[in-house]
């Protein structure tokens, strides 16, 4: 594991065991800032845009891991999580994969709007469309 890895575990961590929602938050804009830095800046291109997310949201799949991040720091906390479990499961369990149940592990699911929620799967449909 690299220091980023290391560091990301930790605010994964550190999201699962927050009593409040202005925590959660504060680490998920931690993770997402994280998350962009592992985001190369040639894979901003219009061609890895995500549609129907609110914010722009980039996805490309590199090595057979898939790597996305946005504009928004918070949506790109998301994306951090999502991407996480998504990236050790195989292609079948990719394509079987609950967005509520990963949430729902972070007591994240009461948190985000239904705008987020639908941008968060259509990045989802990008992926197993891409699997």
């Amino acid at each position: 594991m690299n220091e980023q890895d290391i560091q990301g575990q930790n605010l994964l961590n550190q999201i699962k065991t927050a009593k409040s929602w202005q925590n959660k938050y504060r680490f998920l804009m931690l993770l997402g800032r994280l998350n962009k830095d592992q985001f190369s800046p040639e894979w901003l291109d219009p061609v890895n845009i995500v549609a129907g997310c609110e914010s722009q949201v980039w996805l490309v799949k590199q090595n057979n891991q898939y790597y996305a991040t946005s504009e928004a720091r918070i949506v790109s906390g998301l994306l951090y999580i999502i991407l996480n479990r998504l990236n050790k499961l195989s292609t079948l369990e990719q394509k079987n994969f609950d967005l509520n149940a990963c949430l729902s592990e972070y007591s994240l699911q009461n948190h985000i709007s239904e705008s987020r929620t639908n941008g968060l799967q259509a990045l989802l449909n990008q992926v197993q469309s891409l699997s």
